[in-house]
C-alpha cells in the first residue's frame, strides 16, 4: 500500500511529483496531472520536503542530505552534504532554496552552498514563496504571515503581517501558484495540524484519565521517569518535567526530540537541533552537557548501568559512551531503516525498528554482542510515528502500536521468540510515549481539539482556496 508523503507538480502543471512510504513502496514517483502510468525516479527513503524546480530538476533530502534528482530520471546528484535537520520548502526566482529548521528559516545557494539566515522564529515554520514578492510562513500556531520580500538581496522590504487565522498550516498545509492563488488546510481558528493535545493515561481496557498538564499545542516526545512519578515532554523546542505528585511544571533546557532519562533519575538526555548535539540535561534545570557532537542524532535508552546511550542518526543505531574514553561506536548499519533502540530491563536484549522488507517491524538483538536477529511483532506493521517498542518491568512483555492504532503485546520467552500478538486497546486519535510499569497504564499523547469531538479526534479539515488572497477576496 502506498502513503503519501510529499507532493509537488511540475511547472507547467502536467505531472505531479510524490514521495511514499509503506509496505516496499518508499520513493519517489512521477504521474500525469490527468492520470496515466506511474513513473518510478528513485527508489529508497525520502525526508520531508520536495521541490519541482523550473530548472528540470527535482529536490529532495536523504537523510541529511540536500539532492536532486532530473525530472525525467536519472542518477542523483549531491546538492549539500550538512543538510542536518533542515526541511526543504520552496525555491526563490533566483534558484535559492528555502529551508527550514527548528529556529527559522535559512536561504541555501545551490551553486556555491553558502547559506544566510532569513528569519529567526524560534520554531520551526512552514514557508514559500509568492510571486507577487512576499515570504510567506506559518506562525507558531499555524496561522499564515506575510512579509514583503527582495530574493536576490535575500531581506524583507516591509512589516510583515498575519493574514490568516482559521488556517492548520504547521505541517506544510499550504501552497501558492504562480497566479497568486492560495491553496491552504483549514482547522479550528490557531490550532495546528496535529491540534492541541493532552496528556492522558491509558488503562489496559482503553479506559482514560486527564493527566493535569496544561492543553496547549503541539506537545510531543513524553517519556516517564525511572521511579514513574515526574513526566519528561517537549513544548516549543524546550524540554519540560512535570511532576505527577507535586503538580509542578518546569522548563530545564533546549531540547528537540526524543527525552529519555538516566537509570538514577537525576538527569535527561535529548537530541538538540540548535547545537546539533546530543545533550544531556539536569533534571531539576540547573546545567547541561554535549556528549555527542552529531546532527540529527536521537537519543532512545541508557544501558542499565548508565554508561551507555543508544540512538539513532541517519537510519542507523549508535552507542554513545561518555566517561574517561568517550566514543560513538555503530551498532547497526545496513542499508535499510534501523531506529528506535530499547533495552530490556534485564539488560539481555535490545529491541528497535526496522523495514528491512520494506515494512517497519520489530526485532531483537542479544546485548552487548549484537547476536541473533528476531522478529518479535510477527506480520504486524509498527505505526510510523514513531516506530517505537516498549518492555514491561520484568522484560517479558513488549509493547507497540500497529499501523491500525491498536496497541499490541507480545510475550518474550527466555530464548527471546514471542509468542502471537494480541490487541489490547485502539489509541485512534493518540500516541502511545511510555508505561507506567507499577499501575499497568499508557502514558499517551491525545488529540484535543474541540471538547465537544468524539473521542479526541482532530478536527477534519477544509481545503480552502483563495484567489487575488494578498487583497482578501475569496
Amino acid at each position: 500500500t502506498r502513503q503519501i508523503a510529499d507532493v509537488a507538480t511540475s511547472p507547467d502543471g502536467r505531472l505531479v511529483a510524490f514521495s511514499t512510504f509503506g509496505d516496499n513502496q518508499q520513493g519517489l514517483y512521477t504521474i500525469p496531472a490527468a492520470g496515466g502510468p506511474v513513473q518510478t525516479l528513485y527508489e529508497g527513503l525520502l525526508e520531508a520536503g520536495l521541490i519541482w524546480a523550473r530548472d528540470g530538476w527535482i529536490y529532495f533530502r536523504c537523510d541529511t542530505t540536500l539532492v536532486r534528482i532530473p525530472e525525467t530520471g536519472g542518477a542523483l546528484d549531491t546538492v549539500w552534504i550538512s543538510a542536518g535537520s533542515l526541511r526543504l520548502e520552496a525555491r526563490l526566482p533566483t534558484g535559492a532554496l528555502l529551508l527550514s529548521h527548528p529556529k527559522g528559516i535559512t536561504a541555501l545557494d545551490p551553486a556555491s552552498g553558502d547559506t544566510t539566515t532569513l528569519l529567526e522564529t524560534g520554531y520551526r515554520p512552514t514557508a514559500r514563496w509568492s510571486p507577487a514578492g512576499h515570504l510567506v510562513y506559518s506562525d507558531q500556531r499555524g496561522s499564515l504571515v506575510v512579509v514583503p520580500f527582495d530574493p536576490t538581496r535575500l531581506r524583507a522590504t516591509g512589516e510583515a503581517r498575519r493574514l490568516l487565522t482559521d488556517a492548520a498550516t504547521n505541517e506544510r498545509g499550504f501552497a501558492i501558484s504562480e497566479n497568486g492563488t492560495l491553496l491552504y488546510t483549514a482547522g479550528s481558528p490557531g490550532v495546528p495540524r496535529w491540534g492541541r493535545s493532552d496528556f492522558v493515561w491509558m488503562a489496559m481496557d482503553g479506559t482514560r484519565e486527564r493527566i493535569p498538564i496544561e492543553t496547549v499545542d503541539g506537545h510531543t516526545d513524553a517519556t516517564l521517569s525511572p521511579d514513574f512519578t515526574r513526566i519528561a515532554y517537549i513544548r516549543g523546542g524546550r524540554v519540560r518535567v512535570f511532576d505527577l505528585d507535586v503538580g509542578t511544571d518546569v522548563d530545564i533546557g533546549a531540547g528537540n526530540h526524543n527525552p529519555v532519562w538516566s537509570p538514577d533519575g537525576n538527569e535527561i538526555a535529548v537530541r538538540d537541533d540548535g547545537r546539533n548535539a546530543v545533550v544531556v540535561l539536569a533534571a531539576d534545570g540547573s546545567g547541561s552537557r554535549v556528549v555527542a557532537e552529531l546532527a540529527a542524532t536521537s537519543p532512545h535508552d541508557w544501558t542499565a548501568d548508565g554508561t551507555i546511550l543508544a540512538g539513532s542518526r541517519a537510519r542507523d543505531i549508535y552507542a554513545i559512551r561518555e566517561g574517561a574514553e568517550p566514543s560513538v561506536r555503530p551498532l547497526l548499519t545496513a542499508t535499510w531503516d534501523e531506529q528506535g533502540p530499547v533495552m530490556s530491563p534485564d539488560g539481555r536484549w535490545m529491541a528497535y525498528s526496522a523495514n528491512e522488507d520494506g515494512v517497519q517491524r520489530g526485532y531483537l538483538r542479544a546485548w552487548p554482542d549484537m547476536s541473533g536477529k528476531i522478529r518479535v511483532t510477527g506480520v504486524d506493521t509498527l505505526s510510523p510515528e514513531p516506530p517505537s517498542l516498549y518492555w514491561s518491568a520484568d522484560a517479558r512483555t513488549l509493547f507497540y502500536e500497529r499501523s491500525n492504532d491498536d496497541v499490541v503485546a507480545v510475550t518474550i520467552g527466555a530464548d527471546g521468540t514471542a509468542s502471537r500478538p494480541r490487541a489490547l486497546f485502539s489509541v485512534r486519535g493518540g500516541q502511545i510515549w511510555d508505561v507506567d510499569h507499577p499501575r499497568n497504564r499508557f502514558l499517551v499523547r491525545m488529540s484535543t481539539v474541540g471538547a465537544d469531538e468524539p473521542d479526541g479526534l482532530p478536527e477534519p479539515l477544509r481545503i480552502v482556496v483563495i484567489t487575488n488572497w494578498l487583497s482578501g477576496s475569496r
